[in-house]
């Protein structure tokens, strides 16, 4: 009769104390894991997204610019929020010198090489981040507001 006690004392169903706390300690582990994953990835979007805002806002501003006959910008004084961040951006038109043949005179070329940029920036001061774009067009002289020969002054636009 004494084993049959101690045989039914081990047939009983159910967890011991250690299992319980096995159990829930993997799933802890696996809880802070996926809230780590989760997080970072949420991060990682807000990153994406400010990215590719300053990109779009890059872009439409040199299309700005590359669809304007001359020079002159217009002069607002608003600052630029997309998706919820802070942008400024500097636009910076400069003539590029070209390199020409022995006897020609560039002052009797019908237009004028420019090199064109619109730098996008956001972010805290310690952690700003850039965006860069940048591109090349062909301006007619009749286009600028200097006579021909003197040179063009490079119209900055600075939005903090």
């Amino acid at each position: 009769m004494c084993c049959n006690k101690a045989v039914s004392l081990r047939k009983q169903s159910g967890f011991t104390l250690l299992e319980v706390l096995v159990a829930m300690t993997l799933i802890g582990i696996g809880f802070s894991a996926s809230f780590v994953a989760i997080s970072g990835t949420r991060r990682l979007s807000e990153k994406s997204l400010a990215h590719e805002s300053a990109r779009i806002l890059a872009r439409a501003k040199l299309d700005e610019i590359l669809s304007s006959k001359v020079n002159a910008l217009t002069d607002d004084s608003k600052e630029d929020r997309y998706a919820g961040q802070l942008y400024g951006y500097q636009i910076k038109v400069r003539p590029v010198d070209l390199p020409l043949p022995d006897g020609l005179n560039k002052n009797a070329l019908p237009f004028v090489l420019e090199d064109v940029s619109v730098d996008v920036y956001w972010g805290p001061k310690g952690e700003q981040q850039s965006y860069q774009l940048s591109t090349m067009r062909l301006s007619s002289k009749q286009g600028l507001p200097n006579p021909v020969g003197s040179p063009s002054p490079a119209p900055v636009r600075t939005t903090p």
